[in-house]
């Protein structure tokens, strides 16, 4: 067995489930991002909602069906270090 391969060696980060990825949404249609829980708009990235990865793609989809892509709602992974967590 390698240090690789034995589970006593690696460190508790490594068998810690993946933290989930959380997504801002910016609308390109008001040049803001969106505000918890899609009430709204701010132009503080520190204000804006905190998505998951499937809220945020249902989000995204339903911005697409305006069929103008100036106008569909982008998400944007959000770093821990981006504001709120």
């Amino acid at each position: 067995m390698t240090a690789l391969t034995d589970p006593d060696i690696l460190p508790d980060s490594v068998h810690a489930p993946p933290k989930p990825i959380v997504f801002l949404l910016f609308s390109h249609e008001y040049r803001m991002w969106w505000l918890p829980d899609a009430c709204g708009y701010t132009n503080n990235r520190d204000d804006a909602g905190r998505y998951s990865q499937e809220e945020a793609v249902e989000h995204v989809v339903n911005s697409a069906y305006s069929g103008v892509l100036s106008l569909v709602t982008s998400m944007v992974a959000a770093p821990d270090n981006w504001g709120k967590s």
